[in-house]
């Protein structure tokens, strides 16, 4: 991935997770400061701010601890179980002012989720003759409605959004891998295609009360079931146990969660190597997310 910062220009990244804020800022392709701050319980459930007034008093307290910027600020989505909704279309070549009728239209004839309750997004990943492959992607409008209400509660201005797997898919930066994060409240598999999320797979895990340990064989489980599914739906394309697995999440930065997970795998553990510098001190498993959301690209 080549990337291109200004020197000058500060980015601003949130990754809402159950039981947290983390804050994250680059500035000229470095990263600068990083903090987080907890989350009570119920505030966030799923991915959905159930209380945007109070998530937005904590997001008020972590941008004043750190003294960050409040505008143009990227922050992350996450949807658990049913909801957003993705699929690659097929199109022919068009203006760039008619594609997104074009995407819009077959949307509402594909998606299993009705188009009215979605917000689409799109992204144009490969064209071949007159055809081009578009990447669709829909999120829920009352996640993404009380998402942004908890911002404005702050009066912290949001430049972009983007779902928790696309950022970690950029922060990875592989063509083709495995991965697994682990939350102490969920986890997410993604299977990374042609860097594009080609399977997402995710679960609740607190209401479970499983131990860190037990989580972590929760994770491999579904890693292994993920690709197992992967291999039988793409016959022509297997992933081979040297396909690299990388690990993020709170939980896999516990020597003794990664050494379990590390055990039980039966696949390749790569450290990832987002390309950013940073310094040794930045828990990294916790911030991909952030690191993938400070290197989304301007639309």
């Amino acid at each position: 991935m080549k990337l291109s910062f200004r020197k000058s220009q500060e980015t601003v990244t949130v990754n809402i997770e159950e039981r947290s804020l983390r804050l994250l800022t680059v500035k000229g392709g470095e990263v600068q400061k990083w903090g987080q701050v907890p989350l009570e319980p119920g505030l966030v459930e799923n991915g959905l701010v159930r209380d945007p007034a109070r998530v937005g008093l904590a997001l008020e307290a972590l941008f004043r601890e750190h003294k960050a910027p409040k505008k143009g600020v990227i922050s992350s989505l996450t949807v658990i179980g049913l909801g957003s909704t993705s699929l690659i279309f097929d199109l022919p070549k068009m203006r760039p002012n008619l594609l997104a009728n074009a995407i819009g239209r077959e949307a509402r004839r594909v998606m299993p989720v009705p188009v009215d309750e979605l917000y689409l997004s799109y992204q144009v990943i490969g064209e071949k003759g007159n055809m081009q492959q578009v990447y669709v992607l829909g999120a829920p409008r009352d996640l993404v409605d009380a998402h942004i209400t908890a911002f404005q509660m702050a009066e912290i201005q949001i430049k972009a959004m983007d779902l928790k797997p696309l950022a970690l898919v950029r922060a990875i930066n592989q063509k083709n891998a495995v991965i697994a994060d682990l939350e102490n409240e969920s986890f997410h598999v993604v299977i990374v295609g042609g860097a594009v999320p080609d399977i997402t797979r995710s679960a609740v895990l607190h209401r479970e009360g499983l131990d860190p340990q037990q989580k972590a064989r929760r994770l491999v489980e579904e890693v292994i079931r993920t690709i197992d599914f992967y291999n039988h739906s793409h016959p022509d394309k297997l992933l081979e146990p040297s396909v690299p697995v990388f690990l993020t999440g709170e939980l896999t930065g516990i020597p003794s969660v990664y050494e379990t997970i590390q055990a039980e795998m039966g696949y390749t553990i790569e450290m990832p190597r987002p390309p950013l510098v940073y310094p040794e001190t930045l828990p990294l498993s916790q911030f991909m997310v952030n690191i993938g959301l400070a290197l989304k690209k301007e639309d």
